[in-house]
């Protein structure tokens, strides 16, 4: 007697599932942040390409300020050998004030600790910034005044000059991740239209890692015809620059939806 052979049909319904692969098929990413840290890795994930996953670390910060972070950073090394057992492709350094004047040195740090190429926050600002042909910026932090006139003066020294900038005025990270995205939305407008009826600008720069941006650069690029880029929308560019994801990210700015790669890899 002949049996036909039957392929099984999900129930009306039900879902079938997808073919199961590893994640990070495509890409891994480590991610080293601050204790009180709670916002990047979900902006991150929110908005990353399918097959590119996360891997984070975390390191001691009691408030954000330099003795805090220099505590920190005695504990870069041992975070980083974390995330690199989980192979990933690239590691991040997070805490954009903590890597002032040693940028180059905690990514040397990082690489040296594991063989691993190294970015950080505030360098993958500044080549977002250059990127998108920014000169003239309006700033919007979380941080106090004398933080912003020491970020402030670290981008002049890089090429760029901050010609309007406000914060919020608060001291622990912890503080700036209980924000909600309004209030981001209208802090970089109000610096943003500052800075437009002073005179020249071009770029509303948005920074710290644990504020909630992806939710209104867009709106911010309309409302204020400006260019926006914010530390994790920045952060997440360079690092898929770095492992060759070149797969546009749209609805978080015009930094993401842009083509990232200028060549093709070496794949040899």
């Amino acid at each position: 007697m002949y049996h036909a052979m039957i392929t099984p049909v999900a129930p009306i319904g039900v879902a079938r599932r997808a073919p199961r692969r590893m994640y990070g098929w495509r890409a891994r990413i480590g991610h080293l942040n601050p204790s009180p840290a709670t916002v990047g890795m979900e902006e991150w994930r929110a908005a990353a390409p399918p097959g590119v996953s996360f891997v984070g670390s975390r390191y001691r910060m009691e408030r954000n300020d330099r003795a805090s972070h220099d505590q920190m950073l005695q504990e870069l090394e041992r975070a980083a050998r974390e995330v690199a057992t989980a192979q990933v492709d690239v590691i991040v350094q997070c805490s954009t004030l903590a890597a002032i004047g040693r940028e180059a040195e905690i990514r040397e740090r990082i690489e040296a600790a594991t063989g691993i190429r190294a970015l950080t926050v505030l360098g993958s600002v500044v080549a977002a910034l250059r990127a998108t042909g920014a000169r003239r910026i309006a700033l919007a932090t979380p941080y106090p005044e004398h933080q912003n006139a020491e970020l402030a003066g670290y981008l002049a020294g890089e090429g760029f000059e901050v010609v309007a900038a406000q914060g919020l005025a608060k001291t622990h990270s912890a503080e700036f991740g209980a924000e909600e995205p309004h209030v981001f939305y209208r802090l970089g407008r109000e610096v943003a239209l500052r800075a437009i009826d002073a005179g020249e600008v071009d770029t509303l720069l948005l920074t710290c890692g644990n504020t909630r941006t992806f939710e209104v650069i867009e709106a911010l690029e309309w409302d204020t015809g400006l260019n926006v880029v914010s530390s994790n929308q920045a952060t997440l560019w360079n690092a898929l620059r770095a492992v060759h994801v070149g797969e546009p990210v749209r609805g978080f700015g015009r930094l993401l939806s842009s083509p990232r790669l200028d060549r093709k890899p070496n794949l040899a």
